[in-house]
């Protein structure tokens, strides 16, 4: 299967979604455990995660799974993606049973790669398609990773607000609003849009092929001789309403990346507001 081949450890790992009325489900080791206990042989389970809304009710998007399992709930994942830039349990397999363990790793204050959303889109389109249980986590679960699985929903095709809404553990719009400051301020790239499209219209093309229609909307805006990493570096805006971020993302967004995308951040932007929470 073509999909192994994005395996960047080999099988093993752990996940879990936890109950947040339990005492000990918030990421702290029960009295008497100690660090030195495998991630996935605690008394209590030590993530905190959360389950995606129908029909993606097998992905869970969580902390890192070093923060402690019980061994029956690593037991009842299939898959573990991690798009943190730290390796995780990926040294540390899970000795009983066979896991998908991926790790796509994304600097969560740096540039978000083109290449981390095109591995982490593929391994989930599978394993989703599979019916596999899925757990999908960065550090603290509350920003790259969800913000990865939103990415692969408009991939599917969903608007930024659908998606947000099938995000819904995180609280209304939450997801939306992080992504549009994420293309904003530089982490997500600006052509993701144009990127998606194509990997959808030409789905067993390598990145190479899907990134060479993109440098002339990567690049029109710059002097050539300022093609260097910095020109991925955005610039910190002052403080903002997230409606006033969509209009500044709208005016930068290279033309291609905005025809695509200009009616979802209009949708976005009215559900925000109607939402009374700017």
């Amino acid at each position: 299967m073509k999909i192994l081949s994005l395996v960047v450890a080999s099988v093993f790992t752990f996940a879990f979604y936890l109950n947040p009325a339990t005492a000990n489900d918030c990421g702290q080791l029960v009295e008497g455990q100690s660090d030195s206990q495998p991630w996935w042989d605690r008394d209590a389970n030590g993530v905190r995660a959360e389950k995606m809304s129908t029909p993606y009710e097998n992905v869970y998007i969580g902390t890192d799974p070093r923060d402690g399992l019980k061994k029956e709930t690593a037991e009842s994942f299939d898959v573990f993606i991690n798009v943190a830039d730290s390796p995780s349990v990926i040294f540390e397999p899970y000795p009983h049973k066979r896991h998908y363990t991926y790790w796509f790793p994304i600097n969560e204050m740096g540039y978000w790669s083109h290449s981390s959303f095109y591995g982490a889109i593929k391994a989930l389109d599978f394993h989703i398609r599979a019916g596999h249980k899925i757990y999908l986590h960065c550090h603290a679960g509350a920003h790259r990773s969800p913000l990865v699985f939103l990415v692969y929903l408009l991939y599917e095709g969903k608007t930024i607000l659908e998606a947000s809404e099938i995000l819904m553990p995180y609280s209304p719009l939450t997801m939306g609003k992080k992504f549009v400051s994420s293309v904003k301020k530089g982490h997500i790239p600006n052509t993701i849009f144009l990127f998606l499209q194509k990997m959808r219209e030409n789905p067993h093309s390598s990145i190479q092929d899907l990134m060479n229609p993109l440098y002339p909307e990567m690049y029109d805006d710059f002097d050539q001789g300022e093609l260097d990493a910095d020109i991925f570096v955005a610039k910190k805006d002052p403080s903002k309403t997230y409606i006033e971020v969509i209009e500044s993302l709208k005016a930068t967004l290279p033309k291609a990346s905005l025809d695509i995308i200009s009616g979802q951040l209009e949708e976005l932007a009215s559900a925000i507001e109607n939402s009374g929470k700017k």
